[in-house]
């Protein structure tokens, strides 16, 4: 499959206080495994509405 050609993945080696944001509208998306146990993760998520231009704060 063309998408998953090692050229266009990424693949984000996790450190302390990281944040990692994605548009699910253009991209796609999977978890690795992870031992939940031990690795805390908060997740929000955000849902924005229309198609105008992003206008910054």
């Amino acid at each position: 499959m063309h998408a998953i050609q090692p050229k266009y993945v990424y693949r984000h080696e996790w450190t302390k206080d990281d944040v990692v944001l994605w548009d699910n509208r253009c991209t796609m998306h999977s978890v690795e495994p992870f031992d939940n146990a031990t690795v805390r993760r908060i997740m929000h998520r955000v849902t924005l509405v229309g198609e105008g231009r992003p206008i910054a704060a």
